[in-house]
Order: C-alpha cells, then sequence, then structure tokens
C-alpha cells in the first residue's frame, strides 16, 4: 500500500508541474473576469495530473479494487473527460449535468455489492442517482479560491479512510490514495496558485468522493451521517448560498462568486486565510464530530444535525448568496 500512496502523491505533485509549463501549448488558461476571485491568468487543468495520480495509485494497490471503489472510478473517468472539455471549450450546464445524471445512474447500477440500507430499491437508487450528481456539481461549486477543494478533497477522503481502515482495509487504501493525490496537488494550489485543478479536477473529485460515499452507505460500511458531518462545510456554504439565490429568482447554476467562503476571501483578503477557516473547522469540529457519531451510530443523525446547523448559521451571517 505504501508504493501506491507514494505513487499518487508524486503524479500529483510533478504532474501538476508540468501541466503548469505546459498549460499554455493547451489552451488551458483561466483568465479572470468580473466574477473571478483571482485576479491574473493563471494554468487549468491540473485536474489531469489527479486523474492520473488517483488512477496509478489504485492500480498499484494489492488486489482487486472493492466493490465500493470500482464503480464509482470507472464513472467518474467521463465526468473528467467533460470536465476537460469545458475547461478547454466550454460545455453548457445542462449537458454537464446530463453527463452527471448518466454517469451517476451508471455507478449505482454497475454497484454488485450487497446492499443494506434499509430502504427500498426502488427509493434507495434513484436517491443514491441523485446525492452522486448533487455532490459533483457542489464540489465544482466550492472550487472558487486557492486551495480549497483540495483541501476539502484530502479531509474527506483521509478521514473517510481512516474510520474504515478496521472494517474495510480495502476501501480505506484506495481512499488514501485519494487523499495523497489531493497532498500533491496542494503546493501548486495554495495561495498564490500557480495552477487550477478546473472542472476536470473538481467534477472527478466531487462524483469519486460522492459515490464511494454513496455506495458505502448502501453497503453498510459507513453510516449516512458521518458522510454527511464531512461533507459538511461545503454543504452548508452552497445550501445557504443556493438557496438565497434561488428565493430571489437567480438563475442559480450561473457563475457567481456569492458563496461564503468568496465573501469571506475578500473580507480577509486573503485566500490562504478562507480556505485555513474551512479546514480549521473541518479539522476540529467535524473530525471529532464524525468520529463521535461513527462510534455511536444510533445516535449519529442528532450529532450530524448539531454540527451542520451552526455552519448553515455560520453561513448564513457571512453572506452566502447576497450580491456582491
Amino acid at each position: 500500500m505504501t508504493t501506491a500512496l507514494l505513487l499518487a502523491f508524486f503524479i500529483a505533485l510533478f504532474g501538476s508541474w508540468l501541466l503548469i509549463h505546459f498549460a499554455p501549448q493547451l489552451h488551458l488558461i483561466d483568465r479572470p473576469n468580473e466574477r473571478s476571485s483571482h485576479q491574473r491568468p493563471t494554468p487549468r487543468g491540473g485536474g489531469i495530473a489527479l486523474v492520473a495520480a488517483v488512477l496509478g495509485g489504485c492500480v498499484a494497490l494489492p488486489g482487486p479494487l472493492p466493490l465500493a471503489i470500482q464503480p464509482a472510478l470507472i464513472a467518474a473517468l467521463p465526468i473528467a473527460v467533460a470536465g476537460l472539455i469545458d475547461d478547454r471549450y466550454g460545455l453548457s450546464a445542462r449537458v454537464r449535468f446530463g453527463v452527471h445524471l448518466l454517469a451517476a445512474t451508471a455507478c449505482v447500477l454497475a454497484f454488485r455489492g450487497p446492499i443494506e440500507y434499509p430502504l427500498p430499491h426502488a427509493v434507495l437508487l434513484p436517491l443514491a442517482v441523485l446525492a452522486i450528481a448533487w455532490g459533483t456539481n457542489l464540489f465544482n461549486f466550492m472550487d472558487g479560491i486557492d486551495g480549497i477543494a483540495g483541501a476539502e478533497g484530502l479531509f474527506i477522503a483521509a478521514v473517510a479512510g481512516g474510520l474504515l481502515a478496521a472494517s474495510a482495509p480495502p476501501v480505506a487504501a484506495a481512499l488514501w490514495v485519494i487523499a495523497l493525490a489531493c497532498a500533491g496537488f496542494l503546493p501548486w494550489n495554495w495561495a498564490p496558485a500557480r495552477i487550477f485543478m478546473g472542472d476536470v479536477g473538481s467534477g472527478f473529485f466531487g462524483f469519486l468522493l460522492a459515490g464511494i460515499g454513496a455506495l458505502t452507505v448502501m453497503q453498510g460500511l459507513l453510516e449516512l451521517p458521518v458522510w454527511l458531518i464531512l461533507w459538511g462545510t461545503f454543504l452548508a456554504d452552497t445550501g445557504v448560498t443556493l438557496a438565497r439565490r434561488v428565493l430571489r429568482a437567480e438563475q442559480w447554476w450561473s457563475a457567481h462568486r456569492s458563496h461564503a467562503y468568496q465573501r469571506l476571501s475578500r473580507r480577509f483578503g486573503s485566500h490562504a486565510r478562507s480556505t485555513l477557516l474551512y479546514a480549521g473547522v473541518n479539522l476540529f469540529v467535524l473530525a471529532p464530530a464524525a468520529l463521535l457519531a461513527h462510534a455511536h451510530p444510533d445516535v449519529g443523525g442528532w450529532i450530524c444535525v448539531a454540527v451542520l446547523a451552526p455552519l448553515v448559521l455560520g453561513a448564513w451571517l457571512a453572506g452566502a448568496g447576497l450580491p456582491d
């Protein structure tokens, strides 16, 4: 397993460095506009290195990929391709979401493991599809300042892997590969970022983490409240932002910079401070809460509510969804 983890880290690290140098020739440059949170042209498409890192690390793992990993990883590849096309040429929101739904459906239908979740399959499977598609878009929405998406991917994958280490070691190993890929990318993406992961990376990671989350919940490996807690900062920020935009009859899918993390980065005058705030909440609030919810699944739902409610309030007070 150590070889696989190191491989994922170094592919992401050196792959991102290569993309920084070749992005202009590949026409993968993000040029700032009035809705951007950065101020200078920056290479994007760093997600190409992240996809390669996750694939390389997973291939190097001993034994076959677990049932909770393989469908999500395979179905995430067309998401990455669609994201790369969007980074290079642009795709409509309708086309992107259609690809997300189709890939999520394929992921759920391809799952061949035991389903332990206490819901009829006719209800559970469509809910899983929608959850995966939503997680994909949520991760993309939150990839708007330096370091925040990479840090979130590292956190979710590392902690989820730790919680599964005893009960499902192969699943934990694959999650740690994802975490190490994020760790290899972060030095180049930390403020001031030298490269962005782009839609190819944010879509791939959002789909992969949401897919693994849905499949592990269906399989009874990790409880739903635990996954919701781990995604807590992103869920609260996006939920409040979209709710406010919908209430104002705005096109909620259109580009904007009114998320709480974006408003905080402008208030602080720093991407790094906003990202560190989210990372601090993850480490000192959400990680212990996830451990507690996993240890006491009978009250996991209440722990989830107790943790997410203040995050929603915090996003509201930070002005998530308000116009500039």
